[in-house]
């Protein structure tokens, strides 16, 4: 019941920010926009007994593989008004990824609390070996219109680190079923690349928007989102990797 309510409250803060990224600005909109995002967080949940969890995630992954492929591409994220389609759209997209992101989690911890922060690792391992290996041999920019900070030399040491994370955990896990282990490697390979992807769509969104930070609920670290956008990506693809694949 607890990490029940620490999700909600999660899909909560997260849409409120989001309201703001969608055009919304009065505060009770954006009210009404956080309640009824953590009403379909909550339809997703009773959904779950009634469909696989690969069915119910099917629609985020196809959003992130999109993504992904998007881009590739570089996209200039010019500052411009946010028109009705864009705002309708991206507030249709804020219930897709946050309800997605909450299911995730909650299947995560059904499996077991282990798993579960295991899986949250991921994010935060990707981001140091980024962070440290883009420090020290970074050159060539991933995406200098939307994160100039960010390098592939640094993506390339975050996916490498991701890895050795792996081979850690499987053998304190002991696991021993082959199936299990390839699953548990292509569903964290898979998950540590399109963490980046989150992070870098939340840029896109952010700079769209002339926002720096998606909200102030943290001081000195922004927002929610700011905090939690790489796990929009990684938690939804890795429970859908792992259970359609074991």
């Amino acid at each position: 019941m607890f990490f029940s309510l620490l999700v909600s409250a999660f899909v909560l803060l997260g849409a409120w920010e989001w309201s703001v990224l969608a055009g919304l600005k009065l505060p009770f909109l954006r009210l009404i926009y956080a309640m009824s995002a953590l009403l379909a967080a909550l339809g997703f949940s009773w959904l779950e007994k009634l469909f696989p969890i690969t069915l119910l995630l099917l629609p985020v992954n196809i959003f992130w593989v999109f993504t992904f492929v998007w881009l590739i591409f570089g996209p200039r994220p010019e500052v411009q008004k946010i028109t009705i389609f864009q705002g309708t759209t991206r507030l249709v997209l804020g219930y897709l990824l946050l309800a997605s992101a909450g299911i995730g989690l909650l299947t995560l911890k059904q499996e077991s609390a282990g798993l579960l922060m295991y899986v949250l690792g991921i994010a935060w391992v990707a981001d140091i070996g980024a962070f440290f290996t883009g420090r020290q041999w970074g050159r060539v920019k991933l995406a200098p219109t939307l994160s100039p900070g960010k390098s592939w030399e640094g993506a390339v040491g975050g996916i490498v680190l991701v890895g050795l994370y792996t081979l850690s955990a499987i053998a304190l896990l002991e696991l021993a079923d082959t199936k299990v282990i390839a699953a548990f490697v292509m569903a964290t390979l898979t998950s540590a690349v399109f963490s980046i992807i989150g992070d870098l769509y939340e840029s896109y969104i952010k700079r769209k928007a002339n926002k720096k930070d998606s909200g102030t609920l943290l001081p000195g670290h922004g927002g929610v989102l700011d905090r939690i956008d790489s796990m929009l990506a990684s938690v939804p693809v890795f429970v859908f990797v792992f259970y359609l694949i074991k």
